[in-house]
Order: structure tokens, then C-alpha cells, then sequence
């Protein structure tokens, strides 16, 4: 049964998003808060926090500790 809903959930991505319907629910939701003043538009991002695990490091050699440094 969970495969049918997965398979229901990405038909309907695949239908509407290149529709915009997404992009569309996204402008109506930000101007309403905006227009009651509910949106803070400040963003900040903190790149100390992103890590990638160790397997994604491209270095083409197997850590031989699972608390070995991730190859830089």
C-alpha cells in the first residue's frame, strides 16, 4: 500500500510542478505574511554546520576507522 501512495504523491509532483502550481502556492503564501507582516526577510546561513559524510569525499580511498577524520 505505501508504494501506491508514493507512486500517487510523484505522479501529482510530476504533474503540477512544471505546471508552477508549486511556485505559485509559494507567492501566494509569502504575500499574505508579508502583507500582515509576518515574514522576516533576513537569511542567514551558517556554513560551519554543512558536512558531507565521509563517503562523499571523491578521494577514491576507503577510511579504515569509522572515527577516522573525513579526507579533506
Amino acid at each position: 500500500m505505501a508504494w501506491r501512495l508514493w507512486k500517487t504523491v510523484y505522479t501529482r509532483l510530476r504533474r503540477h510542478a512544471p505546471d508552477g502550481v508549486f511556485t505559485r502556492a509559494l507567492q501566494q503564501v509569502q504575500a499574505r505574511a508579508d502583507a500582515t507582516g509576518d515574514t522576516d526577510w533576513l537569511v542567514q546561513t551558517d556554513s560551519t554546520i554543512v558536512r558531507a559524510h565521509r563517503h562523499a569525499a571523491a578521494t577514491g580511498r576507503a577510511c579504515r576507522h569509522p572515527d577516522d577524520e573525513v579526507a579533506r
